[in-house]
């Protein structure tokens, strides 16, 4: 269970990544302006996801003053499935025009592509294009981290049966 919560962590700093080098730099956002779609373009709806992860590893993290059951992380996902999942379900189906869009832009415009070189040569070797699938990337985490609590878990335990519910929606 510990894995979820450090997961979710490990995550969360990745989007702040994304956030200071890119999101939020002011040329960053210049250059967004001047796609024909603007920024969404190439973010797709990313503040929503942003904001989705801060709720779930805040949720996450409250657990840890309490005590820590299947029930409780599974009720989490659960109802992260339920009311936020449909954010993913946008920007995973934005993801290839995204990608298009980010792609054609780099080749067309050498000052925007030098810029997000420069951005990007001190992000061990992640691009931006790299940052912008990590939703992508989560949700088919996700999974295997539910799989594993569930390996690890005793089919008696309180709270399973929520689990299986959770995991095979």
């Amino acid at each position: 269970m510990y894995e979820v919560l450090t997961s979710e962590q490990t995550y969360k700093k990745s989007l702040e990544t994304l956030e200071k080098q890119f999101i939020n730099d002011n040329l960053f956002t210049c250059y967004l302006d001047e796609f024909p779609d603007g920024p969404d373009s190439i973010l797709s709806n990313i503040h929503e996801i942003i904001s989705v992860n801060k709720r779930m590893l805040e949720e996450l993290k409250s657990l840890y003053d309490g005590k820590v059951t299947v029930e409780s992380i599974t009720g989490i996902i659960k109802s992260f499935v339920d009311h936020q999942f449909s954010s993913y379900v946008t920007y995973c189906a934005n993801t290839s025009d995204q990608q298009f869009s980010l792609s054609q832009r780099r080749l067309e415009d050498s000052d925007f592509d030098m810029f997000l070189t420069g951005r990007e040569k001190g992000l061990a070797g992640q691009n931006l294009q790299s940052f912008l699938l990590l939703p992508m990337q989560r949700i088919t985490r996700m999974p295997l981290l539910l799989n594993a609590i569930r390996k690890k878990t005793d089919d008696n335990s309180p709270g399973f049966d929520k689990y299986k519910i959770t995991c095979f929606k």
